[in-house]
């Protein structure tokens, strides 16, 4: 594979380009609704006295839930940009390249937000120390 000629990938499959499109909105999607659930569920369930390391584990859920959405978010972007197309203007082509240029916007886009999205989650979902 030539990248100084951006020649195409021979075998661009089309699950690939559905995750260079989606992996990051997905990933948000999943770390905004999760997270709310997560954040219910602990309370409800009273989840929310177990602690470890000074953290309840609701905390605990929802930093491994922010880590693992961010890594999704990042790999997404990761792939996006790594991807080869073409600039030759026949169909295909342009559907390809249409789909690495948005996918590289739109999956850095979802990975700020969720690390964004994510400063609750470590500065005001303390809960005080049980006495």
């Amino acid at each position: 594979m030539n990248t100084e000629t951006k020649t195409p990938s021979p075998g661009v499959s089309r699950w690939t380009l559905r995750f260079v499109l989606l992996g990051g909105g997905v990933a948000w999607t999943l770390h905004l609704l999760l997270a709310y659930v997560i954040a219910e569920f602990g309370i409800v369930s009273g989840f929310v006295d177990t602690r470890w390391a000074e953290l309840d584990a609701v905390s605990w859920l929802l930093i491994a839930l922010s880590a693992a959405m961010l890594a999704l978010a990042a790999v997404a972007t990761w792939v996006s940009w790594r991807m080869q197309y073409s600039d030759a203007e026949d169909e295909q082509a342009r559907t390809v390249r249409f789909c690495v240029r948005f996918g590289r916007a739109a999956n850095l886009s979802f990975l700020v937000i969720i690390a964004v999205q994510s400063i609750p989650i470590f500065f005001f979902l303390r809960v005080a120390p049980s006495p």
